[in-house]
């Protein structure tokens, strides 16, 4: 299985040809085409990652020689066992998966939000509140704290959300200020960091949720199934 930026572009394209045939794709179309590859990227990892996961679970429960000859119903034998032998049994590969793996763990910026765009977050709850853009407290707080818990989702998370609503009550203890807008604020707090400024919502994103607008209703579910089902179609993607 590749990964998906060295699949060659003829295959690509009918894929994303595919995609664009079912949705009325809207904004720059080098951004839009960009956002596309990007989500196929990250699903097709997703794909293999999980495929990964069933096969180390066969492996201990019934042995590796099991394990290699019973793939999941949905996965042929062939790309099966090459994804075992170009990949899982090989030590330099398991090794990086080792330490992507540990890297992973160390990032402190973890969140609740799901596969769902921030930015889309907030463009829906300003269109349900009549254009009003939500403050970002609420916005940092709702994809940070797991109410079920009672808990922040990492440590540094909590100092993070009182540093927003100090920043917006010593703006406040003049009467005579102008009242800050939340893009204002999310700068005030993570300076130079744009990437979580946009990743809020408190910038106009070029997010590939917020440029697509679904022929008919169920935006992320049937974004997700439709680029899915394009890439598993096409069997030169798993050559």
């Amino acid at each position: 299985m590749k990964n998906w930026k060295n699949i060659d572009a003829i295959t690509r394209d009918v894929v994303l040809q595919n995609i664009a045939d079912q949705f009325e794709l809207q904004g720059d179309s080098n951004l839009v085409t960009k956002k596309l590859n990007t989500k196929c990227g990250r699903l097709l990892s997703s794909s293999s990652h999980k495929l990964h996961q069933i096969y180390k679970k066969l492996v201990q429960s019934h042995g590796a020689e099991y394990a290699r000859s019973h793939p999941p119903k949905n996965v042929k034998l062939e790309l099966w066992t090459e994804l075992i032998d170009g990949r899982w049994i090989i030590e330099d590969w398991l090794e990086k998966s080792r330490k992507n793996s540990a890297h992973r763990n160390k990032i402190s910026g973890k969140h609740r939000c799901g596969t769902k765009a921030l930015a889309v977050r907030v463009d829906e709850e300003t269109n349900n509140n009549d254009g009003q853009v939500p403050e970002l407290a609420k916005i940092f707080k709702d994809v940070h704290f797991n109410s079920n818990t009672n808990m922040w989702i990492h440590h540094e998370d909590e100092a993070t959300y009182e540093t927003i609503l100090k920043v917006q009550e010593d703006h406040c203890q003049d009467p005579n200020a102008i009242p800050l807008t939340q893009e204002v604020i999310s700068n005030l707090v993570f300076k130079r960091k744009f990437g979580i400024v946009k990743g809020l919502g408190m910038r106009p994103s070029s997010s590939l949720f917020t440029k697509l607008k679904l022929i008919q209703g169920t935006e992320k579910w049937k974004g997700q199934r439709t680029i899915q089902s394009s890439l598993k179609k096409d069997p030169r993607i798993f050559k």
